[in-house]
């Protein structure tokens, strides 16, 4: 840190820390914790992972990192990159450069003034364009202040109190949440659940519904087709 570059002596200097997935697409500005300079701070991390089904299921999720793979290790690899994506296209089209807001990486030209945003149609169409991820994992931080770095400095050394901060980040106690979102019935089970279910309430079974549908099959079918030939071969 070098709070004797900072122009206004009432600021202080901070860092801005964010943990993320390598495949997430991460705005410390935004979403990252605010340290301040001059402090010791204990970090402790845990994980949470959402798994999700593709559609006709209700979760209606995107598996980003198979198209990923598909365009060549290109592409958004979560709903909010693809999301931000979407905007930055639109927005290219729409005025010709990218808003300050927008977080997804590119070579484009970024618009001169903050003012200029997507507007409301384009989010709310990007977000429906851009489903959730089938496969998400993101990182939660408790941060504890652990002690004062001011001990350190000598009292003629006015910026040194706010020169370092330290970071411990713990793993000791890392928990891991897991959320998955399983299909109801799997084939073999469904057939089960039909069957109990007919068992119950009507009396039948599966293997009694099968037969009686072959026996109608052997009726209907069969043995007008066996009569017919009986019926050639006679008139020969």
């Amino acid at each position: 840190m070098h709070p004797e570059e900072y122009v206004l002596p009432y600021q202080k200097a901070q860092a801005r820390v964010l943990v993320h997935d390598p495949r997430a697409l991460a705005n410390p500005t935004r979403d990252g914790i605010i340290l301040l300079s001059g402090k010791s701070y204990n970090i402790h991390v845990s994980q949470t992972v959402t798994e999700r089904q593709p559609s006709p299921y209700r979760t209606n999720c995107t598996d980003y990192l198979k198209l990923w793979r598909e365009n060549g290790g290109r592409g958004p690899l979560t709903g909010r990159s693809c999301a931000e994506k979407c905007k930055m296209e639109r927005m290219l089209q729409s005025v010709g450069c990218v808003p300050q807001s927008i977080s997804y990486p590119n070579n484009n030209t970024i618009c001169d003034s903050i003012d200029i945003e997507p507007s409301l149609e384009i989010m709310e169409g990007c977000s429906r364009e851009c489903a959730e991820a089938c496969h998400e994992t993101t990182y939660h931080m408790r941060v504890e202040v652990n002690d004062e770095q001011s001990e350190l400095c000598s009292p003629e050394d006015v910026n040194c109190k706010q020169e370092e901060i330290y970071l411990h980040f713990l793993f000791n106690r890392f928990e891991v949440t897991t959320f998955v979102h399983e299909r109801k019935f799997e084939s073999v089970s469904l057939f089960s659940y039909i069957g109990g279910f007919m068992g119950m309430w009507l009396g039948v079974s599966l293997v009694a519904l099968f037969d009686l549908a072959e026996t109608l099959v052997n009726l209907l079918v069969i043995y007008p087709l066996s009569q017919s030939s009986r019926g050639k071969t006679l008139v020969v």
